[in-house]
């Protein structure tokens, strides 16, 4: 399934993702324009890039958390330790 992920310039953090479905379920490519009415309202677009990867079933957060390395524009996946202990936030 093809996901277009847009993230922050400055960190890499991914701020949304979006996929393109048709009516039978494919996914579709969608084209720079398209991608660029995805940015949510309360972003500035000049501030966030895109980047588009081919994912089986995009990952639950609480299992992978994603991001993308800004200096060579590729996806990271860094997988979660279920069997950490959750830190509390002071």
């Amino acid at each position: 399934m093809l996901v277009y992920m847009i993230y922050d310039k400055s960190n890499g953090e991914i701020v949304h993702m979006h996929r393109n479905v048709d009516i039978n379920g494919r996914s579709y490519t969608c084209t720079e324009e398209e991608i660029q009415r995805m940015i949510p309202p309360h972003i500035d677009q000049k501030s966030v890039g895109f980047i588009s990867a081919e994912l089986e079933q995009p990952p639950s957060g609480r299992q992978v958390k994603m991001s993308v390395d800004v200096t060579k524009n590729t996806l990271i996946k860094t997988f979660i330790d279920k069997d950490a202990p959750i830190g509390k936030k002071e």
